[in-house]
């Protein structure tokens, strides 16, 4: 179910396409998350703001995660050579 009326919680599904780059996917979570939070932003005491989640945002992450840690990497290795 998407809607939960006793917890008043609302999950809501978003497709998208996977092969973009890792800041096009950043910069489309960012804007989805702001569209949310304008559309729900009356949040009542002990509710949970409205976030991005999912494996779509996860992977988003960790390919970023992965790309600067490959930087790093090379920037160091380079400097050792």
């Amino acid at each position: 179910s998407l809607y939960n009326a006793e917890a008043g919680r609302m999950r809501i599904v978003l497709r998208a396409l996977e092969r973009e780059q890792a800041g096009q996917k950043r910069e489309l979570i960012e804007r989805v998350e702001a569209i949310a939070r304008e559309e729900f932003s009356e949040l009542k005491p002990g509710e949970r703001p409205v976030e991005a989640t999912g494996l779509y945002v996860l992977l988003t992450f960790l390919i970023e995660s992965l790309l600067r840690d490959q930087v790093v990497s090379f920037v160091l290795a380079a400097i050792g050579i």
